[in-house]
């Protein structure tokens, strides 16, 4: 049995190698080329044959399978040279039997946008295989012995390769988005079922991707997940058909990724697609949605007494704080009153401040302790007619007023895919708004006929037993 890595896009080092020999990888599908012309590529290429002869210990170069083979018997992994674009042919057809004497073994038509040959998976869907360069170009590669690649093209195009192509076609790194979904980050670079039936019915492969951002569950995918994905892949288009075709990149900086998603032709990195799902009509668009993603409906059961006791307590003090001061500590100064809100938006500033380099659980679990105390110490002062300690009250509650919402929501943001991200937070701004505005309501109706002692007391209790529950809750029952 052969290990194959359908696709990398690694820096090429040593170590790298070793890695690739200690996973026992026999072949690996190298990219050297996106955006590069010919003369470019062709100075990669250089570049791989003084790695080769460096590391011949531990790589070679691979023109036929025979090579493949004899790589894995002698202990070493079988580089194979590949494009993931077709620019270094330069729309030139001579090119191709050049660059298959060269080694190149591998070609993708298109790399996300539209090229000479074709559509990539970020173009309009209607366009598809051009039928001058894109066609000829795949009767060129099929006549060199150079496989076809539709991995970052869009789906007609793909499917047009299939029609033009009378050798099997390969989509080296992608997933099935019928397992996978729409609501991961990169879904538009996935493939239909259709699609990767009619793939395997030409003896076609697909090399299925760890890459997060077309992965099940996206950043959350866990072993499980891309092993369900795996058996889907295998019961729908048969075993012969599948493969692992990883995309990882690993060592490669912010400027080489820059030139991939934005190579020459754009000033600025590649715009991604709209991550939201489109509905139909103007009015369905603005129609409220609310949900939880699956990935963070646990750790949101966690952290919604935080959530309620935070914007609860902002209720409490915005709606009755200033009138508590005029009524239960009579005071009439009007500065008097208004140091309430003061101080309860300056110490939660402060505190959000300072703690803005905390882990979410500490923040919260200090933001839901001082609202708890502080609550407590309201109580006291309002029993006790002390003002000064009311203020001290509202202090310690204001610095978990600050807290409490921002290490919850620094909990569950990396949670959320980008395309759950409207609806969640939605959810999570229903809980806020209806702890800060139902309580108040209710406490002013309540007002008239418990009086306005009983009233804030109550009040108070209740947001120091939520905030209680919270840090209990933090603290015990998550590890995040």
């Amino acid at each position: 049995m052969l290990t194959i890595d359908a696709l990398q896009f690694s820096v090429p080092t040593r170590e790298r190698f070793q890695e690739w020999r200690k996973g026992q990888i026999d072949a690996v599908h190298v990219t050297i080329a996106i955006w590069e012309d010919s003369t470019e590529t062709l100075r990669e290429i250089g570049k791989w044959q003084a790695r080769l002869a460096d590391n011949a210990d531990l790589i070679t170069l691979a023109r036929t399978m025979d090579d493949v083979h004899e790589a894995q018997r002698t202990n070493r992994t079988a580089v194979i040279l590949g494009f993931q674009n077709s620019s270094p042919f330069e729309a030139d057809l001579d090119l191709v039997e050049g660059f298959h004497e060269a080694g190149v073994r591998i070609a993708q038509l298109t790399y996300n946008t539209m090229n000479a040959a074709g559509s990539g998976c970020w173009e309009d869907s209607h366009n598809g295989l051009s039928r001058t360069f894109g066609v000829n170009l795949i009767r060129e590669m099929n006549a060199a012995g150079m496989v076809v690649d539709v991995s970052h093209s869009n789906e007609k195009t793909c499917f047009d390769a299939l029609e033009a192509s009378s050798k099997p076609v390969a989509i080296t790194h992608a997933n099935p988005i019928d397992a996978v979904g729409n609501d991961v980050e990169l879904a538009v670079r996935n493939k239909s079922l259709p699609l990767l039936k009619a793939l395997a019915q030409q003896g076609g492969v697909v090399g299925l991707s760890m890459y997060p951002r077309i992965a099940p569950n996206g950043i959350n995918c866990s072993l499980d997940d891309f092993c369900d994905m795996v058996e889907w892949t295998v019961e729908n288009i048969g075993v012969d058909h599948v493969g692992f075709g990883s995309d990882f990149y690993i060592g490669q900086d912010d400027e080489e990724i820059l030139w991939w998603r934005q190579g020459r032709w754009s000033r600025t990195s590649m715009c991604l697609p709209e991550t939201s799902l489109r509905h139909d009509g103007a009015w369905a668009s603005l129609r409220p949605r609310a949900s939880l993603p699956r990935s963070m409906r646990k750790a949101f059961i966690f952290a919604a007494p935080a959530i309620f006791a935070g914007w609860a307590t902002g209720g409490l003090y915005l709606s009755l704080g200033p009138v508590i001061v005029a009524t239960q500590f009579h005071e009439g100064s009007h500065l008097a009153r208004a140091l309430v809100i003061a101080l309860l938006a300056g110490s939660g500033a402060v505190a959000g401040y300072l703690m803005r380099n905390r882990a979410g659980r500490s923040i919260t679990l200090y933001g839901t302790t001082s609202i708890a105390i502080g609550s407590a110490l309201a109580i006291g002062a309002i029993v006790t007619g002390s003002l000064w300690m009311y203020y001290l009250a509202v202090m310690v509650t204001g610095t978990g007023f600050g807290t409490a919402f921002s290490g919850a929501l620094r909990s569950l943001l990396p949670l959320i895919q980008p395309g759950e991200r409207a609806q969640a937070l939605a959810a999570v701004f229903v809980v806020s708004y209806s702890a800060f505005s139902v309580p108040a309501v209710v406490a002013g109706l309540l007002a008239s006929p418990l009086g306005l002692f009983a009233t804030a007391c109550w009040y108070a209790a209740i947001v120091a037993l939520l905030a209680t529950t919270a840090a209990l809750l933090r603290q015990f029952g998550t590890r995040d």
